[in-house]
């Protein structure tokens, strides 16, 4: 599709050698890397929704994304704790992150998917109400001042954005010791 048929005669290039030389300086442009900017500027983060807001874990500390399975309660587990599910023959404990984080709850339903994250020794799962996408956040635009100060939840927290997505450290998370259930029955 040419120019003219996308944008009609109010496009200001009319000779086809203006168009190309465009179309070559564009495809230059493209492939020049900013040498000012590297991959460790940038976080790519997947996005979840959790009690109406939204959150995100960086993918280095997610190992998948999975539907809820069917799981198995088990007693005198805090109430955050779900229980265990099972997947490609690992039993994976499963939290509810929206009552570890004293949010409100929701009701289960077809869009709820189980965040597994791992450090490459140990893992848990997730459960998000939503996932909506990956993104790639500059780090410069995920800000700790934003956080209110004092919550318990800002020990998990990288920062907030400026589009208010709450990032998370989904390692930290996964080491924290308020996770350890230890019962005796």
């Amino acid at each position: 599709m040419t120019p003219e048929e996308l944008f009609g005669s109010q496009f200001p290039i009319n000779k086809k050698e203006d168009y190309e030389e465009l179309s070559r300086r564009a495809a230059i442009l493209a492939l020049r890397e900013d040498e000012s900017v590297t991959t460790t500027d940038y976080a790519d983060v997947l996005e979840f929704e959790l009690a109406g807001e939204r959150y995100g874990f960086e993918l280095e500390g997610i190992k998948e994304v999975t539907y809820l399975r069917n799981y198995i309660q088990l007693p005198y587990c805090p109430d955050f704790f779900m229980g265990i599910f099972k997947l490609r023959g690992d039993a994976v404990p499963l939290i509810d992150i929206r009552k570890f984080f004293e949010l409100p709850g929701t009701p289960i339903s077809d869009l709820n998917r189980i965040i597994i994250i791992s450090d490459g020794a140990s893992g848990i799962g997730v459960m998000a109400d939503r996932i909506y996408e990956i993104q790639r956040i500059h780090r410069a635009d995920i800000h700790r001042s934003l956080l209110g100060g004092g919550d318990f939840r800002d020990d998990f927290t990288v920062g907030v954005t400026s589009g208010r997505l709450i990032v998370l450290d989904a390692i930290k998370l996964l080491r924290s010791k308020k996770l350890i259930i230890n019962i005796t029955v």
